[in-house]
């Protein structure tokens, strides 16, 4: 990690824009399907169940990938014939974006009733706090000057519930969530 190729930015410059192959920037990839399931489930707080794992097992320490997961099949899980990442594609597709906006699991994450969002509502904080505390647990950072605007923009429109389960929607649905960049 302290060596200036891996320190490189994702964002190429005019020197570096066209390089492919000499390592001039980082290229920037979603999150493999197995770390994407086990980051939304901690940010919601609200464990995937595996069938014969205790729950709060995590995605990525399933031995078998033949487990059933409509997530795990929409991502691109690894078919785990080869040590290399070669044999799946972690180019993003139109059923991941529907998946991410549409499905039925991921909203029962986010509203469950023992999630982080049903928690930061339980525990009556400033909206800012609970603004910090999402960004936080999805980003790793505090809420910026956009998230801001966005999570003002929800409080003002409906309920603190309501608001802060749309947050952490919005913020699962971000770049900076589903991107390493």
């Amino acid at each position: 990690t302290s060596s200036r190729a891996y320190q490189l930015s994702s964002r190429p410059n005019a020197s570096n824009g066209d390089d492919e192959q000499n390592f001039s920037h980082y290229f920037a990839k979603r999150l493999p399907a197995e770390v994407l399931l086990d980051a939304i489930s901690s940010v919601t707080g609200s464990p995937e169940r595996f069938a014969g794992a205790p729950l709060g097992a995590r995605s990525i320490e399933q031995w078998d990938n033949r487990l059933p997961s409509y997530f795990l099949d929409t991502f691109g899980r690894s078919e785990r014939q080869s040590p290399c990442e070669c044999a799946k594609s972690s180019d993003p597709t139109m059923a991941q974006a529907l998946h991410l906006m549409n499905a039925p699991e991921i909203e029962k994450k986010i509203s469950n009733p023992t999630g982080r969002a049903a928690q930061l509502i339980k525990d009556d904080l400033e909206w800012t706090e609970v603004v910090d505390q999402l960004c936080l647990a999805a980003l790793g950072r505090p809420a910026g000057e956009r998230e801001r605007v966005i999570a003002t923009r929800l409080r003002a429109e409906s309920s603190k519930k309501a608001a802060t389960e749309d947050l952490v929607w919005t913020l699962l649905n971000s770049y900076d969530f589903l991107f390493i960049d």
